[in-house]
C-alpha cells in the first residue's frame, strides 16, 4: 500500500500545473520557429513567426488583442495555481512542510507577476508599444509587436530583461509577433 504525503501532492499538484503552462505556451508558439540571431554574438533567441491565417471575414486580427488574450490567458492560470496553493496552506490536513513550501511559492509567483509588469513597463517606456513578458524559472519569454526584429532591437530587449531578472542571455528567448507598433 502506498502512501501518498501532503508534500508529495503539493509537488505532484505543481509539476502537474507547470505542465499545463509549457502546453499551452508551446501550443501558442507552436507556428513559430526559434532560431539563433545572426553571428552578432549574443547568444539571445529569437522565435521567427510563421504567416497568421486570415478569419473567414478577411480581417486581420487586431495586434493589440493577442498582447490583451494573452495577459489575460497568464493571469488566469496563475489565479488557478494561487488559489490550489492557497487552498493547501488553509487546509487543517496540510503539513507545516506543505504549508511552507505552498507559502514560498506563493511568494515566488507573487514576485514573478511583479517583475513581468515591471519589464512590460520599462519596455513599453523603451518605446515597445506592446509587450507580453512571462517569467519562468529557467527562462524568460518575451513576446514583443515588432514585425522585423532587428538584432540591434533584441540586443536591447534582452539587456533590459536581463538586468532586472538576472537571467543571462542564453536564457532569455524574444519573439517578434504583428505589426510593428514602436513609437
Amino acid at each position: 500500500m502506498m502512501v501518498v504525503t501532503n508534500k508529495q501532492t503539493v509537488s505532484l499538484a505543481v509539476l502537474v500545473l507547470l505542465a499545463l503552462t509549457l502546453i499551452y505556451l508551446g501550443s501558442r508558439n507552436a507556428g513559430a520557429e526559434k532560431s539563433p540571431l545572426p553571428a552578432t554574438g549574443t547568444g539571445v533567441e529569437v522565435a521567427l513567426p510563421q504567416a497568421a491565417p486570415v478569419p473567414d471575414g478577411g480581417q486581420l486580427f487586431k495586434p493589440g488583442d493577442y498582447f490583451i488574450e494573452y495577459r489575460l490567458q497568464r493571469d488566469r492560470v496563475r489565479s488557478q495555481e494561487i488559489k490550489m496553493l492557497e487552498s493547501i496552506v488553509d487546509n487543517p490536513n496540510s503539513t507545516a512542510e506543505a504549508r511552507q513550501e505552498a507559502q514560498r511559492r506563493l511568494l515566488d509567483i507573487t514576485a514573478e507577476m511583479e517583475q513581468e509588469l515591471e519589464l512590460e513597463a520599462v519596455l513599453e517606456a523603451k518605446g515597445y508599444a506592446e509587450t507580453v513578458v512571462f517569467i519562468q524559472k529557467d527562462q524568460v519569454t518575451v513576446v514583443a509587436n515588432i514585425a522585423d526584429l532587428s538584432p540591434e532591437e533584441a540586443t536591447r530587449i534582452a539587456d533590459v530583461v536581463s538586468r532586472s531578472t538576472g537571467k543571462g542571455l542564453p536564457d532569455i528567448v524574444i519573439i517578434p509577433r504583428g505589426q510593428s507598433e514602436k513609437r
